[in-house]
């Protein structure tokens, strides 16, 4: 039995650290796959902003940009706010950008009035050469290139005249003075206007060290710098890093124990960053959630090994613990499921939202194509009558439609020979005017070959010669008549468009329009922005930035302006489209795409990141709201389990104790219901009833029992009555009868529960009635309790006896023995002997009357009688005391005090049988004192 519960609470412990082992197994991966998430988020974050951090220094450091940045704002400001200290912002510059610039400040007469420093150069060309920068006469600007032509050759380099100069307001000029590369550039305003110089520009490696004075430290930036061209194959660790990367067609990793990032310039240059190993927060959240998890598990190891085999385990702890394991394992699952998806739908978000910029910033440019063809279109329609020279009203009326149009429009005319007919602008230089002969020329040739001989032809062998050969590109120029169409000369860009007449409108045969290409551009993008677009129910905010100019070509809302000109910058000097969400404040994502068919101009989309958020916060809330529910669903459970099964099982525990202490008296309330636990309950409280009755028949049968035996000089008399249950089957009783003599009788029922209490108890009430008669012998009492036995129809009982009368005058037993242990008799000289006759139980029904031997009962002597519960006792080893074992102990405990000698065998037993008893158990001693103690006593 005891190998049976320890198996079974062994097994209950192997099912109990299972349901712990699934519920630590479901916390440790939800929690190992929430952190590596985490992780993986941060290090993304973190890679971000360091990749952010070289490309801002990229672009801060690419020489073009560097020095539009740093000169053409200023060009702007200075000449709106005459007020401003040139000499400040000259040693500013030279001091903190190492550019030496010079400054030639006029009035609104075109008037040289300050200059900074005081001593600069070329000032008679300066002086001469603003008021022909802003003049609008063509004929005072014609004469004026006369004069300045070959001075500003020779000043800024081979190229430069006053109409590539004019042609580009507010935008560097790269020039060439005296071997060295400088820059020019200039402005005008109402009130004044602004040239700035400067003769050298300075080189990439001190824009570098300039920038990488005023980067902020980073944590764990532990080296930042440049690659130029010559330094690739070079054994610098940033080139050797370099190099390993590009093996695996990555711009970014580990090399050396630092992680790397490298940006390369559309300028071949690759600006890097190396950065030491961080500890990321979460690692270390992780690594003691694992702390804590082992630890608490390793307590548990302990606690099971301490508590061993034999500590049992409740119901209620186990029912406690499947409900954690069976709501815990999926509820952390759906969890940290639930927190990962977040994540996830906000990249999904992000590439959505990306994907759908691009492909409005990549509509926009094709649509731009579209523009060009209606403003074709329209000038088409424009120059289908151009008269025939600045005095004919056609030409007149043509002029003014186009510019009207096209306010920056230059207009010619030309004849079949080439020769200029009608021109709104000042003279071309003799380069182009050689070079745009020689094309129209050739037009006529293509188009219109019938109008070769209305004129004599005078051109340019050479450069008739290069149109023809091609080397150039004017084949392509040539091959789209009536279409505008992007053409690059030196420092400017233009539009351009030309169209072939028919001989039908007159002398004009060619009619050609130039406009602006930042112009055209500008007035393109106003239009886009009054149709606005929409990604995801969001409207998109376009602007453009123009870094030639360093200007916005469509400008951005002021609060988005520092954000979107950083990004257009690191767009425009790697080449790349950026995508990145702008913070402080301003809660939206952007993107940028430089654009090399918008003249490189960066066009940036910016929708706000509020609906992302709403949609978060709504994710949020409905999370929130389904753990609110499973955790209310979890506490109903909870509370339902404990009201239907924790709590029942407390109170049911608490009857447990109650029988356990015999306090019958204990009634529990039955649950609601007629589920098992109430018929658990009401079982329960049938059984303590029942065994409240059969502590009331146990009281009343020891009540039965007696517990003061007769005092008779000479004699000692003492018994007990041990039952194995509440109620026995044993029979034990002594007085003293109405003539003086001792009854003592000892009986062994068969069974022990309620029928054997009652024939007990009846066997009593016949020992009473026939101790009230005459014939006062042990054969007639046991005659008669035979008798009452054998009527007894419900069950057949049985009965061994040991009945005695000892006659206190003559000091002889009368004794009677039937189907039981013969009484020990122990003589004064230590000689025993077992009395008795043989004869069969009470209750046979071949039954034959009682039979009695008497015998003297001298001083000194013992009689021992007991029922057979005390015989077959048994120990551990399943051995059974005996009667030699019964001769031995009484022997070894003999003593003329009765009620000692009984307790010291009955201590004997209970130490043989380990404090357990299967039988019920009866001994009764009388004992006679020697003669010397009966002399001493009288």
């Amino acid at each position: 039995m005891t190998n049976h519960r320890s198996e079974s609470n062994l097994a209950e412990k192997f099912t109990l650290v299972l349901m712990l082992v699934a519920i630590f197994a479901s916390l440790f991966f939800g929690l190992e796959s929430w952190f590596s998430g985490r992780i993986k988020a941060h290090q993304t974050s973190l890679n971000e902003s360091r990749r952010r951090l070289v490309e801002n220094m990229a672009a801060r450091t690419d020489q073009k940009l560097f020095i539009n940045r740093s000169l053409l704002p200023i060009l702007r400001q200075v000449s709106e706010n005459p007020q401003i200290d040139l000499l400040a912002l000259h040693n500013f510059h030279l001091k903190n950008n190492r550019l030496d610039i010079a400054f030639y400040q006029f009035d609104k007469q075109g008037q040289l009035v300050k200059t900074a420093p005081e001593k600069v150069s070329n000032l008679w060309l300066m002086r001469n050469m603003f008021p022909a920068l802003r003049e609008i006469d063509n004929r005072k600007i014609s004469l004026a290139r006369k004069n300045l032509d070959k001075k500003i050759e020779f000043a800024f380099g081979y190229g430069k005249d006053l109409n590539s100069i004019r042609e580009n307001p507010e935008i560097i000029i790269d020039t060439v003075s005296a071997g060295q590369e400088g820059m020019f550039a200039w402005t005008t305003r109402p009130q004044g206007g602004l040239i700035i110089t400067s003769q050298k520009a300075p080189d990439p490696g001190q824009i570098f060290q300039i920038q990488k004075a005023k980067q902020k430290s980073e944590p764990g930036l532990a080296r930042i710098g440049f690659i130029s061209g010559k330094d690739a194959e070079s054994q610098q660790l940033a080139a050797r890093a370099r190099r390993y990367l590009n093996l695996h067609a990555d711009d970014s990793g580990a090399f050396a124990g630092l992680q790397w990032f490298f940006v390369t310039t559309r300028s071949a240059e690759t600006v890097f960053a190396a950065f030491k190993s961080t500890i990321c927060p979460y690692s270390k959240a992780l690594h003691l959630t694992r702390l804590i998890l082992a630890i608490f598990a390793f307590c548990l190891i302990i606690i099971f090994t301490i508590t061993g085999a034999e500590a049992t385990l409740s119901l209620k702890k186990l029912v406690i613990s499947m409900f954690f394991a069976s709501s815990l394992i999926p509820l952390s699952g759906i969890a940290f499921t639930t927190l990962d998806n977040l994540d996830i739908f906000k990249q999904i978000h992000s590439n959505k939202l990306r994907a759908a910029k691009e492909e409005a910033l990549g509509n926009l440019v094709q649509n731009f194509n579209n523009y060009l063809g209606s403003c074709s279109v329209t000038l088409t329609k424009l120059t289908s009558v151009p008269g025939s020279g600045p005095t004919d009203a056609n030409t007149i009326a043509m002029a003014k439609a186009i510019v009207t149009a096209f306010p920056e429009a230059r207009i010619t005319i030309r004849n079949s020979a080439s020769e200029l007919l009608f021109d709104n602008g000042p003279d071309f230089s003799n380069g182009r005017q050689t070079v745009f002969k020689s094309l129209s020329r050739r037009l006529v040739e293509r188009y219109t070959p019938e109008r070769l001989e209305e004129h004599k032809y005078s051109g340019n062998p050479f450069s008739d010669a290069l149109v023809r050969k091609d080397d150039m590109g004017f084949g392509t120029l040539l091959n789209y008549p009536n279409r505008l169409q992007f053409v690059s000369t030196g420092n400017s860009n233009m539009l351009l468009f030309y169209r072939l007449l028919p001989a039908s409108v007159g002398e004009a045969a060619i009619a050609q329009v130039e406009l602006s290409t930042f112009a055209s551009i500008k007035r393109y993008l106003k239009t886009v922005r009054n149709r606005p677009q929409a990604v995801d129910g969001t409207v998109l905010q376009i602007s453009a930035f123009y870094p030639r100019g360093y200007r916005w070509s469509l400008p951005p809302l002021q609060a988005h302006a520092e954000q979107t000109l950083q990004l257009a910058e690191v767009a425009h000097v790697t080449g790349k489209a950026q995508f990145r969400r702008f913070a402080d404040g301003l809660n939206g994502f952007a993107l940028c795409i430089p654009s090399s068919e918008l003249s490189g101009n960066c066009l940036v989309a910016f929708c706000s990141a509020d609906p992302l958020d709403l949609a978060l916060a709504q994710m949020r809330q409905r999370i929130m709201l389904g753990s609110m529910i499973a955790l209310i669903l979890f506490g109903s459970i909870a509370i339902w389990i404990s009201r239907q099964l924790i709590s029942p099982l407390a109170k049911l525990e608490s009857g447990i104790y109650a029988l356990a202490s015999r306090n019958f008296e204990v009634r529990l309330p039955v649950p609601p219901g007629k589920d098992e636990l109430a018929q658990l309950f009401h079982a329960f409280n049938d059984m303590m009833a029942e065994s409240y009755d059969m502590q009331v028949a146990h009281s009343v049968q020891e009540g039965l029992v007696p517990s003061q035996f007769p005092v008779i000089p000479e004699y000692s008399m003492y018994g007990i009555l041990r039952t194995a249950s509440d109620l026995g089957g044993d029979c034990l009783d002594c007085f003293q009868l109405p003539n003086g003599n001792l009854l003592f009788m000892v009986g062994d029922l068969t069974g022990h529960g309620v029928g054997s209490a009652l024939m007990m108890a009846f066997s009593r009430a016949i020992t009473f009635h026939w101790s009230q008669g005459d014939k006062l012998s042990p054969t007639s009492l046991t005659d008669q309790i035979d008798q009452m036995l054998r009527e007894n129809r419900t069950e057949r009982m049985f009965m061994g006896i040991i009945c005695g009368v000892l006659d206190i005058q003559t000091h002889q037993i009368e004794l009677v023995v039937k189907g039981h242990i013969y009484p020990l008799k122990i003589n004064a000289d230590g000689t025993k002997q077992w009395v008795g006759l043989p004869a069969y139980p009470l209750g046979i029904a071949s039954q034959k009357p009682a039979r009695s031997i008497t015998f003297a009962f001298n001083p000194g002597d013992k009689l021992l009688c007991m029922t057979d519960g005390f015989l077959e006792a048994q120990n551990r080893n399943k051995g059974s005391v005996g009667f030699d074992g019964i001769e031995n102990w009484a022997l070894e405990t003999l003593t003329d005090n009765a009620r000692t000698w009984i307790d010291l065998l009955e201590a004997r037993l209970l130490v043989w049988c380990d404090n357990r008893h299967s039988d019920d158990l009866s001994i009764f001693a009388l004992t006679r004192a020697a003669k010397e103690a009966s002399t001493n006593e009288s």
